[in-house]
């Protein structure tokens, strides 16, 4: 028994040891990405929140309000405020006036939120597969997917909701096993939390009911205790959906508002898919899962369609409650993507939108790899240890060398079914976090105290923030609508990522076709190239 206790102790604490690892590495590595698109405007919205809220409690006394911040519109926030507010308060906490340190800062916590939320999916393995000893190699799935993982640095709206619906599972699926009250309030909680960040999360709460109702049902419980509980968790839902989503003077009307806004996105524009661009209002039906299957590690992708395959040959059994919730959660990612197809919803390029539902995809690649390496055991004399750490090398190794290869550009991975070269048929670096690089690249081989650099899209000049400033302040940016019309590219120099501007401008910059054939510097994952530097000024040193 002794024997048994320190065993289970040492596992403990390689356990934490392994997760601090994580965590240390994540941190450290958080300052080496560049700015996005939209980091720029959440900053703004924290700040606006925070002014809010200061003036709500009837705080602005302590402090003069900035000028230009005292307006709060929510109508224009699609996005709720914790994890802006949070940076604000941090920014103004720690009096962080340069750029370079606010953005190192958001990119570290935004990390922290993302690792919260692979912390909360690894206790949901533990909750779910309580008897297998592997959950941290299994836990893999949801951590290792090299687009996710990247966009877990900077990537303030998407891949927050995905880690509050990772931690919304784990009183979900206690609620359905355990019928007790405080799983319905943590419940209540994470849902509220998840759908003040995104409405789209509002889905959740009657796919909970439902299947509560369908499982109690099951398990024999009183329909007036079902019902009792159901309108206690709804009860709870509003009030915190209340609390942490202002205004708080009318929360639900501000819900309404938002979720109309979104359910078809207002932003006219188009996405490359294919080879061409479609517009965002007439996006194919298969727009959702194409980019997930191109995007995700195929290894992955296979265990998947093994999970869900057992998934649907348990169907035509008896039915029983682990069926029960192994149907809520292909609901959890079924029902999105169908409501994307059924409302035509407008999308931005790639599948960040839905970044939410990998929970749920991530839970069948892991019954597709627990069924296969049970299968493998049953036919074969090998230790079941080494069948799972043998399947686990195959599965994993790929991935995580992959996120070391390609860091920081991790959330422009491709599989193989996207081609030798990916950006002949889809969007690239979209988020343009990878200019800061190029950025760097520039003032460390021109050493001019002014250097003026032709963009054609905004994170192209934002992210000369994440230079140093004695750097920064040598470069000068003018805007390009569409170099593809000039023959002649002004200033020293020409960046681009190719986004809006594919394949045109991408098969110039291949076949070296003027102005595009002085290239200095690129940045290429394999065949694709995601970024390039083009050289104009020959007095350039």
């Amino acid at each position: 028994m002794i024997v048994s206790i320190i065993k289970k102790l040492k596992i403990k604490f390689l356990s934490i040891f392994f997760f601090f690892l994580l965590f240390l590495i994540g941190i450290h590595i958080s300052k080496d990405f560049g700015i996005s698109w939209d980091e720029s405007h959440h900053r703004d919205s924290g700040q606006r929140v925070l002014v809010y809220l200061v003036k709500f409690l009837g705080l602005d006394w302590v402090k003069p309000i900035p000028e230009g911040l005292e307006n709060y519109k929510y109508s224009e926030k699609m996005y709720g405020p914790i994890f802006d507010t949070i940076s604000a308060v941090i920014e103004e906490s720690f009096q962080l006036n340069d750029f370079k340190n606010i953005y190192t800062m958001r990119h570290s916590l935004n990390f922290i939120f993302y690792f919260a939320g692979y912390i909360g999916y690894f206790f949901f393995i533990k909750l779910i597969f309580p008897k297998d000893k592997f959950a941290i190699l299994l836990s893999f799935f949801y951590l290792f997917h090299p687009r996710l993982f990247g966009q877990g640095f900077f990537n303030p709206k998407d891949s927050i909701l995905q880690a509050y619906i990772a931690i919304s599972i784990i009183p979900i699926i206690r609620s359905f096993l355990h019928f007790k009250f405080k799983d319905l309030v943590w419940s209540a909680l994470t849902i509220g939390i998840a759908i003040s960040t995104k409405v789209v999360a509002v889905y959740l709460p009657f796919l909970f009911s439902a299947f509560y109702i369908s499982i109690g049902s099951f398990r024999n419980i009183k329909p007036i205790k079902i019902i009792k509980n159901i309108s206690l968790f709804y009860l709870f839902l509003f009030f915190f959906i209340f609390v942490f989503w202002p205004p708080w003077t009318n929360p639900i009307k501000s819900i309404v508002d938002i979720f109309l806004v979104l359910k078809q996105y207002p932003f006219s524009g188009e996405n490359f898919i294919l080879g061409k661009y479609v517009s965002r209002f007439d996006l194919p039906w298969y727009y959702v899962p194409l980019w997930i299957g191109v995007t995700t590690p195929l290894s992955f992708i296979l265990f998947f369609f093994i999970g869900i395959w057992k998934n649907c040959h348990h169907l035509f059994k008896e039915l029983t409650e682990n069926i029960l919730i192994d149907n809520f959660m292909a609901a959890g990612f079924l029902a999105p993507i169908l409501s994307v197809i059924f409302f035509g919803s407008t999308l931005y390029g790639g599948w960040r939108h839905m970044f939410f539902i990998y929970p749920f995809i991530a839970y069948f690649m892991i019954k597709g790899f627990i069924f296969t390496s049970d299968w493998i055991y049953s036919y074969f004399k090998l230790k079941k240890d080494h069948i799972v750490l043998f399947l686990g090398v195959i599965v994993f190794s790929p991935t995580i060398l992959s996120i070391i290869k390609t860091h920081p550009n991790q959330s422009v991975y491709f599989n193989i079914l996207a081609g030798k070269d990916p950006m002949l048929s889809y969007e690239g670096d979209a988020w343009g976090t990878s200019y800061r690089q190029g950025l760097e690249w520039i003032v460390q081989n021109d050493k001019r105290d002014s250097i003026m650099v032709s963009i054609h899209n905004s994170p192209g000049s934002r992210n000369r923030h994440m230079i140093q400033k004695k750097d920064r302040d040598r470069l000068n940016f003018q805007f390009i609508s569409n170099p593809l019309k000039k023959e002649e590219i002004p200033g020293d120099y020409f960046i681009t990522n190719f986004y809006g501007v594919q394949p045109d401008l991408y098969f110039k910059s291949k076949k070296k076709v003027s102005p595009f054939d002085n290239e200095v510097y690129s940045i290429k994952i394999g065949e694709m190239k995601i970024l390039a530097i083009y050289k104009f000024n020959s007095d350039t040193n």
